[in-house]
């Protein structure tokens, strides 16, 4: 048997045991806006927990391949659907500082806070986040080490995001101690020209140093509002960037990592599998 076909045969293994819950299972007053749950289970288990949060619009299986590299890993891998449609940017133009705070408040925590949105606390990321766990904890014991009564493990949890997503994690990691944070193309809660949202400053319980970023030089939403996001929430202008191709240099101390790698739609690219060995090595930080 080839090489090739031994691949092919492990990557069609792990997309079989993808597991979809249709959110209005979960809880009471939960809705399915786009798309089902999804949930893997590691063949070999780390006790680990890695939840992904998509971009504008998105669907959970564009997490696929994150969640296919983390299981890898012996990761346990959920991909969370949530109210997206709202894209974060219409922030950037609005004369009052707290409207990304607002914005990420309401859809994180479901508060009514902001006039863009209307999500309410059963439809919140948090809510959807803690119910999904929940209900796969009595459906399936192997989850029940990542929950305790209501709360998450935290200190077993990797978060990473995309876009928009990429900004709701960092939120969540204002809140909670997260083990790891791994942002992709965001966040931009940024005002171009006078620097970050007023949250992104504010002291969190996850360590500085957990948090990542993946972006893509050739992005349509530019770099500048997601480094200056990212240095904010890291550890200010002394935060590492280095520009890597489709791999990370061994030994690297960096915590934003930024790619020129051809790609015909570079904001999104950052979970395809060319940029597999990137992933690799975030996860394994």
């Amino acid at each position: 048997m080839t090489s090739m076909v031994i691949l092919f045969l492990l990557i069609t293994s792990v997309f079989a045991n993808v597991r979809e819950i249709d959110p209005a299972l979960t809880g009471a007053g939960i809705q399915k806006m786009k798309s089902p749950h999804l949930a893997i289970v590691p063949e070999r288990s780390q006790g680990k927990l890695l939840i992904s949060i998509g971009g504008t619009g998105s669907k959970t299986s564009e997490s696929l391949n994150p969640m296919k590299w983390a299981t890898e890993e012996g990761y346990f891998s959920l991909a969370v659907d949530y109210p997206n449609q709202v894209i974060s940017t219409v922030c950037q133009k609005s004369t009052e500082r707290a409207c990304f705070d607002r914005y990420r408040r309401e859809i994180v925590f479901g508060q009514d806070v902001s006039p863009l949105l209307n999500v309410d606390a059963q439809n919140s990321i948090m809510n959807r986040i803690v119910k999904l766990v929940e209900w796969l904890g009595k459906n399936d014991p192997v989850w029940k080490v990542f929950i305790n009564g209501s709360e998450l493990r935290w200190d077993l949890v990797t978060l990473i995001g995309h876009s928009q997503g990429a900004g709701h994690i960092a939120f969540i990691s204002k809140f909670y101690p997260v083990k790891k944070v791994i942002m992709t193309g965001g966040p931009h809660d940024y005002f171009p020209g006078s620097g970050p949202a007023p949250w992104v400053t504010i002291p969190g319980r996850t360590l500085s140093q957990n948090l990542y970023s993946f972006l893509h030089w050739r992005d349509f939403f530019g770099t500048e509002t997601p480094v200056g996001s990212s240095r904010a929430l890291m550890k200010g202008q002394a935060t590492v960037l280095e520009e890597i191709d489709t791999w990370i240099p061994a030994g690297s101390n960096a915590q934003i990592y930024i790619t020129d790698h051809p790609e015909n739609d570079p904001h999104n690219s950052l979970m395809n599998e060319e940029f597999r060995d990137v992933w690799k090595t975030l996860l394994a930080k």
